[in-house]
């Protein structure tokens, strides 16, 4: 691992030295005889953001001052060139100092009077930790920070795992940014989030073609299918499928007056979640009185395994308050049953399953469902010993 400047990088590159290197593109360097040996992968859209010690200044402005800039020869500069000269006294940056690496750009600014300008990476990820202001442009300096590796070592396993891991952590750290915002529609609505999205760095044209999603879905199991149809190729089939499961099984068997509402914007704030993640809310009480979802890597942090498990927490005086408000009376002792499901049932059996257990309930019966585990018997003698009378094997017959 090493820094290089772009011609040493392709040197090593076309000889086998390094089997990876981060560049922007498109590379502009003449030394890039041959690109078609190459494969780019893109790690993030980027653009240049202009920094400055006073937050009203409009850009116009910022270009008569000094800057903290890069090098004559790295990219950042030569794209302020290409897109702002003309923006600059004669048609340059007045330099005072040059480093080569954003961090040193951005402290000495904060240090003196300069301005300073790093990639929106960057910018992104050490916003909290940066005292300067972003300047808004009316030019777009699109271009991107990419993989660079040979097409032939495309295949290597440790090349391949990297990228992999590489998606999956940049996906997961651009989601939370964006959830964050995404979970305040209920109070600033749908233009404060896309102002919001927008003042954090997402393209304008993105944002908007983001929230049109918001515009459409409609908030019942129609709405899960218009994602599936609409979002196919982002949203696993599966997610989709699973999540109009619940919402179908759930109308079917409910045996209270309630709704069930698919909300796209519902964020948890907790981490660990890897599933469907649900709310209950009561027209009475502003908030929710409950939340949980699926997380199926939780337990496997203690035990080294995972498991599938689904939790849930409840605002324990809330709901008591409503219940007594509303006479709630504790019911009297019923009789136990229980289902026992063998995995992978169809649809249709699940839900004459769950038709069943309505019915039971309704004359009485305390029901209860089950996957079918593999040690069946022992599964049996704790069903018994809490209880239940009856246990019903159903299977995909």
């Amino acid at each position: 691992m090493g820094f290089y400047n772009r011609t040493e990088l392709w040197d090593r590159l076309d000889n086998n030295q390094l089997d990876l290197a981060v560049l922007y593109m498109p590379d502009h360097n003449s030394t890039v005889k041959n690109m078609k040996k190459y494969m780019a992968k893109q790690i993030y859209p980027e653009e240049v953001i202009f920094l400055t010690h006073d937050p009203e200044n409009e850009f116009n402005k910022t270009t008569q001052h000094k800057w903290a800039a890069y090098p004559k020869n790295y990219y950042l500069l030569q794209i302020v060139r290409r897109f702002y000269a003309s923006k600059f006294p004669n048609n340059e940056l007045n330099t005072t100092v040059t480093f080569t690496a954003p961090y040193q750009l951005i402290k000495f600014a904060e240090q003196t009077d300069c301005n300073t300008y790093v990639s929106k990476s960057f910018y992104k990820a050490h916003k909290a930790e940066i005292t300067l202001s972003p300047v808004k442009t009316k030019s777009e300096t699109n271009f991107e920070s990419c993989f660079i590796y040979r097409k032939n070592k495309s295949e290597i396993p440790r090349l391949v795992n990297f990228l992999k891991e590489w998606d999956k952590f940049i996906e997961e750290k651009d989601y939370d940014s964006v959830f964050i915002t995404l979970d305040k529609m209920d109070k600033i609505g749908l233009d404060g989030v896309q102002k919001e999205l927008e003042e954090n760095g997402y393209a304008k044209e993105s944002v908007e073609k983001y929230l049109q999603i918001f515009k459409e879905i409609t908030n019942d199991v129609e709405g899960v299918r218009w994602c599936k149809e609409k979002l196919a190729g982002y949203l696993p089939e599966e997610a989709a499928q699973s999540l109009e499961m619940i919402i179908t099984s759930v109308e079917s068997a409910k045996e209270a007056e309630f709704k069930m509402s698919f909300d796209p914007t519902l964020v948890r704030g907790m981490s660990y979640y890897t599933g469907t993640i649900f709310e209950i809310s009561m027209d009475e009480f502003g908030g929710s009185v409950g939340g949980g979802g699926r997380y199926d890597e939780m337990i496997g942090k203690f035990t080294g395994q995972d498991t599938p498990a689904v939790g849930f927490s409840i605002g324990f005086e809330r709901i008591v308050m409503l219940l007594l408000e509303r006479g709630y009376k504790i019911p009297t002792t019923k009789v136990k049953k229980a289902y026992l499901l063998e995995k992978k049932l169809p649809q249709e059996k699940i839900l004459e399953v769950l038709e069943a257990a309505k019915t039971e309930r309704a004359a009485g019966k305390q029901i209860m469902l089950l996957n079918m585990k593999k040690n069946k018997k022992f599964q049996k003698e704790q069903l018994q010993q809490q209880g239940y009378e009856e246990i019903v094997e159903v299977f995909n017959r």
